[in-house]
């Protein structure tokens, strides 16, 4: 899955939860994001593993850390 796509995926339950999906800081290979009140962790590719994406997926879901 491509970065990009990933964070829209990310912001659409955000924008229909109410909660905000903001940027938080650049790491070392990751990027932090705050989903709610959930820190998520993004690699920096341009392409992401599906597996990966979906385990960050779920984790914004159910309100938890990958």
């Amino acid at each position: 899955m491509k970065r990009k796509d990933l964070l829209a995926r990310l912001g659409s339950p955000a924008a229909r939860a109410g909660v905000p999906f903001t940027f938080l800081r650049h790491g070392g290979r990751h990027d932090l994001y705050r989903f709610g009140q959930v820190p998520v962790a993004v690699p920096r590719h341009r392409e992401i593993d599906a597996q990966t994406a979906r385990a960050i997926i779920r984790a914004c879901e159910r309100g938890g850390t990958p």
